[in-house]
């Protein structure tokens, strides 16, 4: 049993031996390339660690909402066209259209006693801010606060609700008429 064991570990290592004569001058070449890239990933790291806690507290987020309409009708009995509240209304002669309803790029920094958010609103009409504030809290206990700027009003519970978080995209009808572009 002694002999067999001693034979495959000879036949092991004269094979081992073999195969690193032939091919060390191509492992010496790859040992140094993933030296130089673990040189360059140390070098990346050390520059992001640097960068990181400056960043620690922005939070970007968005979204974008595509929208079908279609009507019967050109124009309603009443005279009131496809499409008067929010959706906007269809182009003249048209029954149908495929829209970006609305695309936002949100960007929200929190420091410790500050917060400041920018919100864009880039749809067909043009690109509109949506919110642009600044908001400080008193260094003591941090309940207090002051914000000025462009943000919601603060009415109700739909005004302040993401149309993510609503059951329906699209704010009732009488929010809109009572607030129009909700700002």
């Amino acid at each position: 049993m002694r002999k067999h064991v001693l034979l495959a570990t000879g036949a092991f290592l004269a094979f081992g031996i073999g195969v690193r004569a032939q091919d060390s001058v191509d492992v010496e070449k790859k040992v140094k390339e993933i030296e130089s890239k673990i040189v360059v990933l140390e070098e990346s790291s050390a520059a992001a660690s640097g960068t990181m806690p400056k960043l620690k507290g922005t939070k970007i987020s968005g979204y974008v909402q595509a929208q079908y309409r279609r009507g019967d009708t050109l124009v309603d009995p009443d005279g009131f066209s496809i499409g008067g509240f929010s959706g906007g209304t269809l182009p003249e002669n048209t029954q149908q259209q495929m829209q970006l309803r609305r695309a936002r790029l949100k960007v929200k920094y929190k420091g410790n006693l500050s917060e400041a958010v920018i919100q864009l609103d880039c749809a067909p009409k043009g690109v509109s801010i949506k919110d642009a504030y600044l908001k400080f809290y008193e260094p003591w206990i941090k309940t207090v606060g002051l914000q000025a700027g462009v943000f919601d009003r603060p009415f109700g519970f739909e005004i302040g609700y993401s149309s993510s978080r609503r059951e329906s995209p699209e704010r009732s009808r009488v929010i809109q008429s009572l607030f129009p572009k909700e700002r």
